[in-house]
């Protein structure tokens, strides 16, 4: 009884984490410059293009890895569009060798 209940848990993660996994009815990968677009987290979803310099964009409308979303103030409404990122985060250098200080005591 419990080795079979412990192997009807098993297969449902086994199954949950495949639908997780794939796009689509066939539950498929998307090719490396796609995405799973979902209309909602249950859904079968698709795969997408990323979208390229210029294009419209929002949360589930996706920039490629390389851009962001910048949003853009029109005259009457904002929009968001896929543009280059803008700063670029650089990782400070500093030494954390700690040196004594010599102070003159007189």
């Amino acid at each position: 009884m419990l080795k079979s209940i412990f192997i009807l848990i098993l297969v449902v993660a086994l199954v949950t984490c495949q639908e997780e996994e794939g796009c689509g009815m066939f539950k498929r990968k998307c090719k490396e410059n796609q995405y799973c677009y979902k209309v909602h987290p249950k859904s079968l979803g698709m795969c997408f293009y990323y979208f390229k310099k210029g294009s419209l964009c929002n949360d589930r409308i996706l920039c490629e890895p390389h851009l962001e979303c910048k949003e853009q103030k029109g005259v009457f409404i904002r929009f968001s569009i896929c543009d280059d990122p803008s700063e670029t985060t650089v990782a400070p250098t500093f030494t954390t060798d700690v040196k004594e200080e010599v102070t003159d005591t007189e």
